[in-house]
């Protein structure tokens, strides 16, 4: 059996609602920790951390939306725009990561070695879970 898995340039396909819901929720709270990050943050590291936390909560929450907002009413639209969402997304993370990889100890390393394990374990189950529905879907 060969799936095909969804590639990073395409456009995602729709949440459920409560998926959306959730997503839009931790997506605000996201932007809500951006909007800290000014008051903690001086100089070039505010303009990096800041704009990596916005850019992540922007990025889900036109997920959110287009998944919620009907094709015609522009659902389709704001699921488009998260793929350059996701490239600047990426390209603020990285700069974030290696501003606080400068100045970070060992414990800082560490966290984000975590949380990239993390991060890897949860997509690997997230395809997981996919692959056991289609098999179920096909009844194989």
């Amino acid at each position: 059996m060969t799936t095909r898995l969804p590639r990073f340039w395409q456009t995602p396909q729709r949440l459920s609602r409560r998926q959306a819901t959730l997503v839009g929720v931790l997506a605000i709270v996201v932007l809500a920790f951006a909007a800290t990050g000014i008051f903690l943050f001086e100089g070039w590291s505010r303009l990096v951390h800041v704009s990596a936390l916005a850019l992540m909560g922007l990025t889900n929450l036109a997920l959110a939306l287009g998944s919620l907002l009907p094709e015609e009413r522009g659902g389709m639209a704001l699921r488009d725009a998260v793929v350059p969402f996701s490239l600047l997304m990426f390209v603020a993370l990285l700069a974030s990561i290696l501003l606080f990889r400068q100045a970070a100890t060992h414990d800082g390393v560490l966290s984000g070695v975590i949380v990239g394990l993390v991060t890897a374990l949860t997509m690997h189950l997230e395809q997981r879970r996919k692959l056991c529905r289609e098999q179920v879907q096909t009844g194989s």
